[in-house]
């Protein structure tokens, strides 16, 4: 299966990953300029002691700006996840766009966080549009320092996700059964837009601060023990978002000849890494398009046991992958098993390639 290939990419940061780990040494959270200090094109630092500070680059401000930072007073929206308590800021001028991403680090005490808390705990930046980001982050479980890079000045706060995904054995994945994929049915129902080509419209649309990804059940995620033995016991896909809708028509006797439309998983594998928290954004690497990804074209699907083929998508190449077609209610649900590849060096400098797993499902 190639649906995760780019995931096999991971291996080649892992190396990277680790040296992005804090070093053990005091940082600037005792710099302090009174919450507010003058930046300009050569970059500079500001710091509110003694859990904040932010780095901006050289080339990040054009022009002198009047940067501040303060203890922010009201509420932080709960959609990035629970606030670590006192944890939140306001940092101006907001809604400052950075041409260079600036590096927030906030002192998180190991103390403020419960067992598990650490593996899902993130910086949210709420933008001056009301949207809020959270940017992959790394954690130091010796210093307790949380780092991630922001690219809009705005109110920003350490918060632990309420959505994480855990990665779960792939010895103990269920199968999948296959299934008849139904006609459309009269009313259609769930989050599944208006069929463009009169077929069945399956859809999933999942986001952390809309709806959550993990209670909801439409993405779970399973590796083997090869990635855990070089990745450790606690990995997790977190901020997770979905958007997938496809559609099957040109129904030939009780299965579909044709499908449209596309399928999207982004969010961030979060694993621990010798004295860290580190973090690597998954973000187009879920990817499925029919067509050719810019104007998505029907292609020819067909069906085989409990595997589903699609002969064109955005990679030119046919993907073939699991399914299931399960009643509920008045609907259906149709689950997609994706697969990819991780690959790793042993001890001996010999590649060894791990497993990892995805069951997303859409509803009619």
């Amino acid at each position: 299966m190639r649906t995760l290939r780019p995931l096999g990419a991971l291996a080649l940061v892992l190396g990277s990953l680790s040296a992005c780990q804090q070093v053990d040494q005091r940082l600037p959270f005792d710099l302090d300029e009174g919450g507010q200090t003058t930046i300009g094109n050569s970059g500079g630092l500001i710091s509110l002691p003694p859990n904040f500070s932010m780095q901006v680059p050289s080339g990040a401000l054009t022009t002198s700006t009047n940067v501040t930072a303060a203890t922010r007073l009201t509420s932080f929206p709960a959609g990035a996840g629970v606030v670590v308590s006192g944890l939140m800021f306001d940092v101006g001028p907001i809604g400052t766009q950075l041409a260079q991403p600036a590096t927030v680090q906030i002192a998180v005490p190991t103390e403020l966080l419960t067992l598990g808390q650490q593996l899902s705990l993130s910086i949210a930046l709420l933008t001056q549009s009301g949207a809020i980001e959270v940017p992959t982050a790394t954690y130091d479980l010796v210093n307790g320092v949380l780092t991630a890079q922001i690219d809009e000045l705005g109110a920003v706060a350490a918060v632990v996700s309420a959505d994480a995904i855990p990665a779960l054995n792939l010895a103990n994945i269920p199968p999948l059964g296959g299934g008849t994929i139904q006609p459309v049915a009269p009313v259609q129902s769930g989050p599944a837009p208006a069929p463009l080509f009169g077929g069945s419209v399956y859809a999933a649309s999942c986001s952390s601060f809309a709806q959550q990804c993990f209670s909801s059940g439409i993405v779970q995620l399973w590796v083997d023990n090869v990635v855990f033995k070089h990745l450790g016991a606690d990995i997790i896909l977190m901020n997770t978002t979905v958007n997938a809708s496809l559609e099957f028509f040109n129904f030939v006797g009780s299965n579909p000849t044709q499908v449209y439309g596309l399928m999207e998983v982004k969010g961030d594998l979060r694993t621990r890494l010798n004295s860290s928290v580190v973090g690597r954004r998954v973000d187009d690497e879920v990817r499925l398009f029919t067509g050719n990804g810019t104007s998505p074209l029907p292609s020819a699907v067909t069906f085989s046991g409990t595997n589903m083929s699609i002969a064109q998508t955005s990679e030119g190449d046919p993907e073939v992958m699991g399914y299931d077609i399960d009643g509920i209610g008045t609907g259906y649900v149709l689950t997609l098993r994706l697969e990819g590849d991780l690959e790793f060096t042993d001890e001996n400098g010999n590649p060894e390639i791990g497993r990892i797993v995805a069951h997303v499902r859409l509803r009619r």
